[in-house]
């Protein structure tokens, strides 16, 4: 297995990846690596293709990674676990979002995810960023989450302070989704933060008590 930045060959590979994770639609998914999308701003973890499968899935895979392997040139290794660091700002200090956290279902339960926290984590330190934070999709991921580094949890409304600080032709990615109050009332009502300077954890319990 193979832990690097993503590059523009991915691409494909990624879009099947993110709509077996979450079933979204291709033009949406494609609207995400139209407006947001940078190598430099995400982390995979490559498996290697032998005869046409990749060689760590075994008897773990399923029709769906099936998919992901099928016509994949030998030798060549193409993602099967990825994450999609977005930049950010919060009163001033910079950050990252983590987006889009997905692994195959033939290879979960092996690190992989973890490993690529690690790499955001390590990236966003060595960049002097003051925090990272990402939204879980449901409550049983929280403690998943906080093993792997989150461990200050921020009531939601934190992220009407979020300035992402990134933009494509004048778009917003996450503007463009229209997420309706439906779609937040489904979502947990806490967000995860990890942060390398203490003056931000400061300030973000002091503006959001729990």
């Amino acid at each position: 297995m193979i832990i690097r930045k993503a590059t523009a060959e991915d691409i494909p590979h990624l879009i099947e990846l993110w709509q077996q994770a979450f079933g979204d639609a291709v033009e949406d998914i494609e609207l995400f690596f139209k407006t947001a999308f940078k190598c430099e701003w995400t982390w995979v973890a490559a498996a290697i293709s032998l005869k046409g499968q990749m060689t760590s899935a075994t008897n773990l895979q399923t029709k769906s990674s099936a998919k992901l392997s099928e016509e994949t040139p030998e030798g060549v290794a193409k993602p099967v676990s990825a994450l999609y660091m977005l930049p950010c700002q919060i009163d001033g200090k910079q950050g990252y979002y983590l987006y889009a956290l997905a692994t195959d279902l033939a290879y979960r339960g092996r690190g992989l995810m973890a490993s690529l926290i690690g790499k955001a984590f390590e990236q966003a330190k060595t960049e002097e960023k003051s925090f990272v934070w990402l939204q879980p999709a449901e409550e049983s991921l929280f403690s998943y989450y906080e093993r792997n580094g989150f461990e200050c949890r921020i009531p939601r409304g934190m992220q009407g302070k979020v300035n992402l600080s990134f933009s494509h032709e004048g778009k917003r990615y996450i503007e463009a989704e229209e997420l309706t109050t439906e779609d937040f009332d489904q979502m947990p009502d806490q967000v995860l933060c990890h942060v390398f300077d203490e003056s931000m954890l400061s300030c973000l319990i002091g503006a959001y008590p729990l």
